[in-house]
């Protein structure tokens, strides 16, 4: 895509500052046209006055003058919401920038002056029909880091110019490089997942949006755009007034990073100002709203559909498909690929040439997609014939093998043994016409944690002929549930439930099984979190967070309605960035001075420099709270 700028508005404020509207259009060539600009505000339009929503969205409404030059206004006639990329300066500074929707456009029906109404938006809802763009052949139980995943869906708005990405959190556990080694150094680069945590069924993927919303949640970070960037901002920390960050451009290079991201403004008295923020109209108003006893969160482990990368062959190319490898041998033996565009599969077809104690052909998991597996869980394996041989040989020989590099334990149907033995898939027992059927065994739980290696194989003492599709491995894992909480009173009254999708407890700290828990680079589950400068660990990143709600809930909130000017403070522009926080006389179980505040529900007027706003208490202080966890456990044996 080349945008170029086809459209310019301009807009006047009180601030002094002057706002301007450029919309680019694809590949255009020619003169810019201006408009004289009407309205223009920025809204930020969360679902609730939780701070800890994770995607804070914005648009931007813009009221054009196009009187005198109908005939060149835009085309929102189009179904194209990428047709018209919209850039909002203040000045020579791009404050905000997203798509032009062809949606509940406006244009007076008048002879007197005719105003074209229109919104922008910035993309991150197009994302909920978008799923995560990762190319099916890619081994499914491989990792990513979590700043790639982030990087990914957020280059999927499809911007001509992907912003970067501003993040705001100092979460650390055992095993990470935190500030003190880098003062770039922040969570996100460093906390890796599986592809599969991100599947919802067979192979497809969930949407960019529940990708995003799911990593940032699991953080108590908030994403939103301000000042032409993304940000990524841990709500408690964002109380303070100074916080580590780190900038990335959108390939995920460092920009900059330091401690003394400092977006405060105070909103004081008109008479004697100097932070350019102040109450308008006298409209504001204190909204306080009980606090919670206990903060809770009931997790039940979530476990992959299949923990075999590209289960139903699909993709392959010739007789290879994507993860899997292939032999034969012998005069008339064959693996090939059979294919039916109808189907959501495909199969491999399998022939043993003859009775020759030399000949056979398998398939097997590749070496490079080996699925990790912890100790102590139980597998299940299974796999569709649509096709087999149906003498009273087995029909096969299964090789199931976990190594941890020292290590060998192979199954034998009934133990896991240290010599190589195989597993023996029985002759079929079916009504003679039918030759397709479900097959399924499971085993004993997993003696050690390793690299879990699996082979079907024709050969000397099976039938001649198989035809499989559909492998599959299930995995049931120790844990079942695990019950949350902190509380300063364990009662049942006002009780604050969460949801904390990634960054629970587990019982295996090698690759464990449960969707959604992180992991360093090298597959370990990380432990001892904690937030940078204190000294209090957590055995799970879902504990820190309890601790972070609790801060929060456990108190009763005193929230802001308020109209306010200026946009353009002493400490820069007011947007979702900005810290603030509020002179205050009233009394102190009502003072509000000592409060940090973030922006809620939010319009932006700037021709009129003013700012409806509910302003979110929020709080990085600890308070002392009874924190942990309750298990409960699957039978395995």
């Amino acid at each position: 895509m080349a945008y170029q700028n086809k459209y310019k508005a301009t807009f006047a404020t009180q601030t002094g500052k002057i706002a301007y509207l450029y919309l680019q259009e694809d590949s255009y060539i020619g003169s810019l046209i201006e408009y004289q600009g009407v309205s223009i505000n920025l809204e930020y339009i969360p679902n609730s006055d939780d701070p800890f929503e994770s995607v804070y969205a914005s648009q931007l409404n813009v009221v054009l003058d196009v009187t005198d030059d109908l005939a060149n206004i835009p085309d929102f006639t189009t179904l194209n919401d990428r047709k018209y990329f919209a850039k909002l300066y203040l000045d020579n500074d791009l404050e905000w920038c997203g798509w032009a929707l062809s949606d509940n456009v406006q244009i007076s029906y008048t002879t007197g002056r005719k105003e074209l109404f229109f919104n922008a938006i910035d993309g991150l809802g197009l994302l909920k029909s978008i799923p995560l763009p990762i190319d099916a052949s890619i081994d499914t139980n491989s990792l990513n880091s979590l700043l790639y995943f982030i990087r990914l869906c957020l280059n999927g708005v499809d911007f001509p110019n992907n912003p970067n990405i501003m993040t705001v959190c100092s979460y650390f556990a055992d095993g990470m490089e935190d500030r003190a080694i880098h003062s770039y150094s922040e969570p996100f680069n460093q906390t890796y997942l599986p592809y599969r945590t991100f599947i919802d069924r067979d192979i497809t993927y969930i949407s960019s949006f529940d990708v995003l919303s799911n990593i940032v949640q699991s953080f108590g970070c908030r994403l939103f755009q301000a000042g032409g960037k993304w940000w990524i901002v841990a709500v408690n920390e964002f109380a303070n007034e100074n916080n580590w960050f780190t900038e990335y451009t959108y390939t995920g290079t460092v920009a900059s990073s330091g401690d003394n991201l400092n977006t405060l403004s105070t909103i004081q008295s008109y008479i004697g100002n100097t932070s350019g923020l102040y109450f308008i109209d006298n409209s504001q108003l204190k909204i306080m709203k009980k606090g919670f006893n206990k903060v809770e969160f009931n997790y039940n482990a979530s476990l992959a559909d299949n923990y075999i990368s590209n289960g139903n062959f699909r993709p392959f190319t010739g007789l290879y498909a994507d993860n899997w490898q292939i032999d034969f041998h012998g005069v008339g033996s064959t693996v090939t690929i059979v294919n039916n565009d109808t189907d959501s599969f495909a199969q491999y077809r399998l022939i043993r040439g003859s009775t020759s104690l030399t000949n056979d052909a398998s398939i097997e998991i590749e070496s490079g997609s080996y699925p990790k597996i912890i100790g102590g869980v139980k597998l299940e394996f299974s796999w569709i014939f649509q096709g087999q041989d149906l003498s009273a040989s087995p029909r096969g020989f299964v090789y199931v093998l976990i190594t941890d590099g020292v290590d060998n334990y192979w199954w034998n149907g009934t133990a896991w043994v240290t010599t190589s033995q195989f597993y023996t898939v029985t002759a079929y027992s079916g009504a003679s016409s039918s030759d397709v059927n479900s097959y399924s065994f499971k085993t004993a739980v997993t003696p050690i944690a390793g690299e879990l290696h699996f082979k079907y194989s024709l050969e000397a003492g099976t039938g001649n002929f198989a035809q499989l599709s559909n492998m599959a491995l299930h995995i049931t894992p120790l844990i079942s549930n695990i019950y949350y909480f902190s509380y300063i009173n364990d009662t049942k009254e006002y009780v604050k439930s969460i949801d904390i999708p990634y960054g629970n407890f587990t019982s295996g700290s090698y690759y464990p099984v449960e969707k959604g828990i992180l992991l360093l680079s090298n597959g370990n589950n990380p432990f001892a979190w904690y937030e940078y400068g204190s000294e209090t660990t957590f055995p799970s990143l879902v504990q820190l967070l309890m601790q972070k709600y609790t801060n929060i809930y456990a108190h009763n909130i005193i929230n802001i309605d308020c109209n306010l000017s200026s946009f353009s403070t002493s400490n820069g522009i007011l947007n979702a960035s900005k810290l603030l926080k509020a002179t205050d006389t009233d009394p102190s179980q009502i003072n509000v001075a000592n409060n940090s505040y973030m922006l809620g529900n939010a319009t932006i007027s700037y021709p009129n420099d003013q700012t409806q706003a509910t302003l979110l208490q929020i709080s990085n202080t600890d308070i002392e709270a009874t924190n942990g966890y309750e298990i409960s456990y699957n039978i395995l044996i």
